[in-house]
């Protein structure tokens, strides 16, 4: 299916604003099509090129139907946990603090208390304040 192909009307159509825009400096058709495609609600992705929302959401439901029918393999392993703390925080300072949030993660049970979640929150804020700590010293260090 081609599609490009237009009914009799939309062709029409297509003619004339061709035809028009075609009259314009280049720079004045983009800035037309730019104000056409807002009032469209529509997006301006590249320069001349338009598309709709429902486009994308298409799209992105047919890559994932796509990537459901390969066959197994590197894709299916699951991505390695990237830790957002460096090294030289985790295997330092950072040790202790990092352990007791992980103790408190492995505390909750299945539906997790107050009492659990509150723990869990205290031992995350730690580990938020002694790396905030960490950076200042190592900020000031750089200096």
């Amino acid at each position: 299916m081609n599609k490009f192909v237009l009914t009799a009307d939309e062709e029409i159509a297509f003619k004339a604003i061709s035809q028009t825009l075609c009259a314009l400096p280049e720079a004045s058709q983009y800035n037309v099509l730019r104000n056409v495609a807002h009032m469209m609600d529509r997006e301006v992705c590249r320069i001349g090129s338009i598309r709709a929302a429902a486009a994308v959401a298409g799209s992105t439901a047919r890559v994932l139907a796509e990537g459901k029918s390969l066959k197994g393999g590197p894709l299916d392993r699951p991505s390695r946990v990237k830790h957002p703390y460096p090294t030289s925080f985790t295997e330092g300072v950072g040790k202790p603090l990092l352990a007791a949030q992980r103790a408190a993660r492995e505390k909750l049970s299945d539906p997790p208390t107050e009492a659990q979640r509150a723990a869990l929150r205290a031992a995350s804020q730690t580990v938020r304040d002694g790396f905030r700590r960490f950076k200042e010293a190592d900020v000031s260090k750089k200096l």
